[in-house]
């Protein structure tokens, strides 16, 4: 516990990653308990103002319905101070996710990425990509992985980019894609050497031009 609230849990986990996946798996989820830290969530509506409408926005909407594979109780808490959101906020969070892409994200999850600290976002993607993984990584839920671009850092990069050298049927072509515009959208200096390292290592030349294409774009947008 006190690991992750100091933000190593995810280090910790991607430094497993490197020696077995299973492992990784196993050992992180053992260590990293989350019951007992988890502090008092808001009310659903008796919650900060910037959450609120957002939250209603997600709700209201006909088509609202939090995704079926997980359980809100397995993801870290999206922590605000002392407190944190309910678990009804967090199943509208992922529901946000879900209808949200790289190009233009809900105003749910703009409003997380602006008021959550990003160590506290990065434990949750983090996480729930984990947990999609666990899932067989079914392509209809890719937005669990592009959650790692709108909300994610660093510990989000690491995560990502072994797995995206071992994606190497044509079938997992469009998520090394996406997973290259997420490294792209963090796009902190280990992020981008990250996404330097795989413009060399992806065993397809297109997806090797397309990593080399994102390097270039984030170094021009630095520039």
């Amino acid at each position: 516990s006190r690991l992750k609230t100091m933000g190593y849990e995810d280090a910790f986990f991607a430094s497993l990653m490197v020696r077995s996946k299973e492992v990784a798996h196993k050992v992180a989820d053992r260590i990293f308990q989350y019951d007992g830290i988890r502090g008092q969530p808001y009310d659903d509506l008796a919650c900060p103002e910037w959450l609120v409408e957002p939250y209603i926005s997600v709700v209201n909407t006909e088509n609202y319905e939090a995704p079926r594979w997980l359980e809100v109780s397995d993801l870290p808490p999206l922590s605000c101070g002392s407190r944190r959101l309910s678990d009804t906020h967090v199943e509208a969070v992922l529901t946000a996710l879900s209808w949200s892409s790289l190009e233009q994200s809900h105003s749910l999850v703009t409003a997380i990425r602006e008021n959550i600290d990003a160590e506290v976002r990065d434990a949750f993607c983090c996480r729930l990509f984990r947990l999609w993984l666990e899932e067989q990584a079914p392509p209809a839920d890719c937005w669990a992985m592009a959650a790692m671009g709108l909300l994610g850092g660093e510990h989000s990069a690491r995560l990502l980019e072994p797995e995206l050298r071992n994606w190497k049927y044509a079938s997992e072509k469009t998520q090394v894609e996406l997973g290259l515009q997420c490294l792209h959208r963090i796009g902190t200096p280990l992020a981008l050497e990250l996404l330097g390292n795989l413009s060399n290592k992806l065993s397809k030349r297109s997806l090797r031009v397309r990593a080399s294409e994102f390097l270039r774009v984030s170094r021009s947008e630095k520039a």
